[in-house]
């Protein structure tokens, strides 16, 4: 008998594929616990450069298929073999801030509201990321989905 545990949040999984820029490994997303109504629910960017501008990109729907059919090619918007992997309804823009030497890091908080409606609905998110100076190309991280729980 084997037993297989994982370190994931519950209601928290990752998909697709993230994508680095010229001297820059693939930056990383992730999650602080699982998206629960009446808390924040942290949203992390790791493995960037300290400076750098990101935006996270939240939304309804992994596989939209009206305009932009997911997952859209972003090299005519500076993200070469970058895909965006969610239909962008909201975009939050933030800069990375370092957290050791020539190494950044950033969080944004999403506020899930205290409504019971939202329990077991999906979300998705996905980072952005240029290199410091605003520069192009630009990295994306790997897609997040990520359902509400009680």
């Amino acid at each position: 008998r084997i037993l297989l545990f994982s370190g994931a949040p519950i209601g928290v999984s990752t998909f697709g594929n993230g994508v680095s820029s010229p001297n820059v490994q693939i930056p990383r997303i992730g999650a602080t616990g699982s998206a629960r109504i009446g808390q924040a629910f942290p949203i992390n960017l790791s493995l960037v450069n300290p400076g750098a501008r990101a935006w996270l990109i939240i939304g309804d729907s992994s596989t939209y298929t009206n305009d932009p059919n997911l997952p859209a090619d972003l090299t005519n918007f500076g993200f070469p073999q970058c895909e965006l992997l969610v239909n962008p309804g909201l975009v939050i823009p933030t800069l990375t801030y370092a957290v050791g030497p020539g190494l950044g890091s950033a969080t944004i908080e999403l506020s899930i509201p205290n409504d019971a409606t939202l329990v077991g609905t999906e979300h998705f998110a996905h980072w952005l990321v240029s290199t410091p100076g605003f520069e192009l190309p630009g990295a994306c991280t790997r897609g997040l989905r990520f359902v509400v729980q009680q």
